[in-house]
């Protein structure tokens, strides 16, 4: 495994480019996401750029950081809870970093022999989508939770307003 993790960190670079490019391609906006990374202009692809390269760092580590990680899934996964995405899909971008390594590292694995340390490494990559898909749920019922509050708020208010009316009614009747 530590070759693998030696590997990787060598091509973290082109592993990150190829994830955020894969990424991207799920959005309609596409590469435009990415190309800004200023977190006031464009804070989702910032958000995105700065959470996915803390993951791709906590993993190469040898222990990673489960706070660091599910923080960092949490920043994007709060995104993709009010994109209106379906579960899959809003926690997809984790599975992307495999086709990014894959491909960064392909004929480096092939000559060195490394397909099994590379599979022990996506195992790792399988368990923090997992997370991910946790992260994705719990954003997702804060923002379900906001809604309620919201239409009972407005359903509140309606109830005073009609009660007002009705004790005005009542008190212009009585005169």
């Amino acid at each position: 495994m530590m070759a693998v993790r030696a590997l990787l960190s060598q091509r973290k670079e082109a592993i990150l480019k190829g994830w955020l490019s894969r990424v991207a391609e799920t959005y309609p906006s596409g590469a435009l996401l990415f190309q800004d990374k200023d977190p006031f202009t464009n804070p989702v692809g910032h958000i995105f750029t700065t959470e996915m390269e803390t993951l791709l760092d906590e993993l190469l580590k040898e222990e990673p950081s489960p706070e660091r990680l599910y923080a960092s899934l949490e920043g994007i996964t709060r995104i993709t809870a009010v994109q209106e995405l379906t579960p899959g899909a809003a926690v997809a971008f984790v599975f992307h970093l495999k086709g990014a390594v894959r491909e960064a590292l392909d004929r480096d694995l092939e000559e060195s022999g490394l397909w099994e340390a590379l599979m022990t490494f996506e195992a790792r990559i399988d368990e923090r989508a997992l997370l991910a898909f946790s992260a994705y749920m719990q954003a997702r019922e804060r923002v379900y939770e906001a809604r309620v509050s919201e239409i009972r708020a407005a359903r509140d208010d309606a109830f005073r307003m009609l009660e007002r009316m009705m004790r005005r009614r009542d008190k212009v009747e009585a005169e």
